[in-house]
């Protein structure tokens, strides 16, 4: 976790909010489930920072840090390199251009799983 998730997660759901009351009014205005409807995503947020939290600070492994971990490489290695963007997005539709890229895939340790690429 970084400093900025703390100034961004309170923006992101913000945002989320104000989609989530004009989707609200919209399309549930009278309707039974008007009432839970904002009662559900305040239990969404809830649990998805809870499980986050748990993940974070109980936890020192998990799928959700290595996500995090790999995540945060890619995004190293296509900032100083945007041309190689494809590469590590859809690597066996495009074929891997350079050494480097394929080197930084085996070092993700999912070079294995084709599955895990794009997530």
């Amino acid at each position: 976790m970084e400093l900025k998730d703390l100034f961004l997660a309170p923006l992101y759901m913000l945002i989320f909010y104000a989609i989530a009351t004009k989707i609200r009014n919209k399309h549930f205005k009278g309707h039974p489930f008007e009432p839970y409807f904002m009662k559900a995503l305040h239990l969404k947020f809830f649990g998805a920072i809870g499980a986050g939290m748990v993940y974070w600070f109980y936890y020192d492994y998990g799928d959700t840090r290595g996500f995090f971990f790999r995540g945060k490489n890619i995004q190293d290695y296509i900032l100083n390199d945007p041309s190689s963007f494809f590469d590590y997005i859809f690597p066996n539709r495009y074929g891997i251009q350079s050494f480097e890229t394929l080197n930084n895939l085996i070092n993700l340790k999912a070079f294995d799983d084709t599955a895990s690429y794009f997530m």
